[in-house]
């Protein structure tokens, strides 16, 4: 089952750690294809068929159910995000897609109807105005992105303002996604793991002048014209707003 720890101190401060083991949480919001099949114990954003080969053109996502309160007038919070998972292509497609993405985006946000392929799972369109997210991005678009898989973070834009490039032995094992927001610097950092190799994306951007003063916090995963498997097996996040 699930394992779930769970505080919030005067709207200030949020922390939840969840581990997936097949259970269903009853505080996340459940969207698209996002599920638990019969074949794992982990949490699947994008649909697969009896046989269990990823679909084409999915999308899932989970939303965290209470508001996370990032700034006020006189304070910015920090955070964190840690996200272990697994994007697998099906054996006999070599080209998986398309990708994982860590959000924030306003209380009252309407997400588009056709978020599936390099929309992954959230964007509409190019702009994307009081949104931020963190991809992991195993499938090159040509319109918007790098020509490799890459970590991208992404402000108001589908398009990345920072990427580094993932090896390719990274699709296929479980990663594990850092993502770390400091208010006083304005750093945000991605970096993400298999345990033998690292990367790092960075961009300094002030989240205040981008995001309302309550989001909600959430994953999506998406596939296109080509497919993986988007298994998430732990979701953790942990923000902290100065009482003054």
């Amino acid at each position: 089952m699930a394992s779930k720890t769970v505080s919030v101190m005067a709207a200030s401060k949020t922390t939840f750690s969840y581990d997936f083991y097949g259970s269903k949480p009853t505080d996340l919001i459940y969207q698209g294809d996002a599920y638990f099949p019969s074949d794992t114990t982990y949490l699947r954003l994008t649909k697969t068929d009896s046989s269990g080969t990823p679909e084409q053109e999915r999308f899932g996502r989970i939303i965290y159910t209470e508001p996370i309160q990032l700034w006020k007038p006189d304070a910015q919070a920090d955070f964190d995000t840690t996200i272990r998972f697994i994007l697998k292509p099906s054996s006999g497609r070599h080209t998986p897609a398309d990708g994982l993405v860590f959000f924030m985006v306003p209380l009252d946000y309407t997400f588009p109807t056709e978020t599936s392929g390099g929309n992954l799972g959230i964007y509409g369109g190019p702009d994307c105005p009081s949104v931020f997210a963190v991809e992991f991005d195993i499938f090159a678009n040509d319109e918007w992105d790098p020509n490799f898989p890459h970590v991208g973070i992404n402000i108001e834009s589908r398009a990345s303002q920072a990427v580094t490039q993932i090896p390719q032995s990274f699709i296929g094992k479980e990663v594990e996604l850092k993502i770390s927001y400091t208010a006083a610097t304005g750093v945000i950092s991605a970096v993400a793991s298999d345990g033998k190799q690292r990367v790092e994306a960075s961009y300094e951007c002030g989240l205040k002048d981008v995001l309302q003063q309550q989001v909600q916090v959430g994953l999506a995963g998406s596939t296109g014209e080509f497919a993986a498997k988007h298994d998430v097996s732990h979701w953790d996040f942990h923000s902290a707003l100065p009482e003054n």
